[in-house]
C-alpha cells in the first residue's frame, strides 16, 4: 500500500482514449450472442447533492452490468424508470 492519494484524473486521462476506441461501453448487437438489459430508475430532483443511497441503489446494478458484459452479452443498461410515482 501507498500513502499517496490516488489520482483519478492521471489515470481516466491515460484508459478513456483507449476505451473510446475500442468502444468499451457501445451496446453490443452481435446475434450470437445473448441480450440483457437492467434498468435504473432516475435521481430524485429534490435531492441535494450525492448520498449513500445513490451507492446502494446504482452500484449493484452497475456491477451486473459490467459482469454480464464481460461474460459476452449484449448489454443494455440506460436510466430508464421513473420511479417518482
Amino acid at each position: 500500500m501507498t500513502n499517496q492519494p490516488y489520482n483519478f484524473t492521471a489515470v481516466e486521462q491515460k484508459w478513456r482514449p483507449y476505451w473510446q476506441k475500442i468502444n468499451l461501453y457501445q451496446t453490443g448487437s452481435d446475434p450470437d450472442n445473448p441480450n440483457y438489459a437492467i434498468l435504473d430508475f432516475f435521481p430524485y430532483p429534490s435531492g441535494e447533492g450525492l448520498s449513500v443511497g445513490h451507492c446502494r441503489n446504482y452500484v449493484p446494478t452497475c456491477i451486473a452490468a459490467r459482469f454480464k458484459r464481460m461474460k459476452g452479452y449484449n448489454v443494455l443498461h440506460p436510466m430508464g424508470w421513473d420511479a417518482f410515482g
